[in-house]
């Protein structure tokens, strides 16, 4: 029971904080919404048609200028939320809390990186994923050495 408990508490922390991070930038930067595109019956000319698709072209090109800014909004916030999430996550000793953070943590850095990875230069997702990366097996690291050196400060 005390496992399925520390189990629900991690994983209510894993899916509220990417949620928190998408709400938070919402709070500021107003995400578009997405355009209602006009259509054309059967009886419309070549001239009525060509006016549609050409609003509609429009449209969507606006739409997707918008979701662009914004995207990279919810990159920029998500980033230094998932990187404080994964460094909080080694320093808690809760396990529930610690797993939490863990899972939150990436589950941010997934949905900014995702977000913005079509619009994002080769260079910034080279340099962003080999930043988390090195960030991971750095915690990683720290955490098995502080581990190995309680194990041998109690024995």
């Amino acid at each position: 029971m005390i496992v399925a408990r520390k189990w629900a508490i991690a994983i209510a922390i894993a899916l509220i904080i990417p949620f928190l991070v998408y709400s938070g930038v919402a709070v500021f930067s107003v995400p578009p919404v997405q355009p209602k595109y006009e259509s054309y019956g059967v009886g419309t000319t070549d001239k009525e048609r060509q006016a549609v698709t050409t609003n509609n072209d429009q449209l969507r090109k606006d739409y997707d200028l918008k979701m662009r800014d914004f995207n990279r909004v919810l990159f920029y916030a998500a980033l230094p939320v998932g990187v404080l999430c994964l460094i909080s996550s080694f320093l808690v000793r809760i396990s529930a809390i610690a797993s939490g953070l863990v899972y939150g943590g990436l589950g941010t850095l997934w949905y900014g990186i995702a977000a913005h990875w079509n619009d994002s230069q080769n260079t910034e997702r080279f340099v962003t994923l080999l930043s988390l990366l090195s960030l991971l097996i750095f915690l990683s690291c720290a955490r098995y050495f502080r581990k190995n050196m309680e194990d041998r400060a109690s024995n």
